[in-house]
């Protein structure tokens, strides 16, 4: 809900600054640690195991982060809100329009707890066109209009605008 106030102050801010280590844990898990200012609004520490079975066409996933809320202006300070996310996250590569599907399962930013469904198409450049509806267990005032919380997303990647990049 502050979104606002995190562009108007944080516009001379520092919007991201983490380390991430990834890692292979097995030949089909994958690993991720990060640590930092992890996004504009929230700082913190946690990380993320993926397991990809070999030939299948979904994928299995648990996240968990201790977050801090970030100051307005995006310098380095921290205000009072703090909270532990924990997502449990199943994959699915649908047949056809390389698309997918992907619930999460858990306790979300807001500390409510329930499901984000979420279904994608990626595109021969990389980029990925998906919406995603949250039922959670969040209060009326918490999700505006509506009964729910719904929005769509795009994901451009950055290597397309590399030299050299098709």
């Amino acid at each position: 809900q502050n979104r606002r106030l995190y562009v108007t102050e944080g516009a001379s801010g520092v919007r991201q600054l983490k380390l991430s280590y990834a890692v292979d844990l097995h030949r089909n898990v994958k690993g991720l640690f990060s640590a930092g200012y992890i996004e504009p609004m929230f700082g913190g520490i946690g990380g993320e195991v993926v397991y990809m079975p070999d030939h299948k066409q979904w994928a299995l996933g648990f996240d968990a982060y201790w977050l801090k809320q970030r100051d307005f202006d995006q310098k380095f300070g921290f205000q009072d809100y703090e909270t532990v996310t924990a997502l449990l996250s199943f994959f699915y590569d649908l047949p056809f329009y390389d698309m997918r599907f992907k619930i999460d399962w858990g306790r979300f930013l807001a500390k409510d707890v329930g499901v984000h469904l979420d279904i994608s198409r990626r595109f021969d450049t990389g980029a990925r066109f998906g919406a995603i509806v949250a039922l959670t267990d969040c209060d009326p005032d918490c999700v505006g209009e509506g009964s729910f919380n719904k929005w769509i997303y795009f994901e451009i990647p950055m290597e397309l605008w590399l030299q050299g990049s098709s």
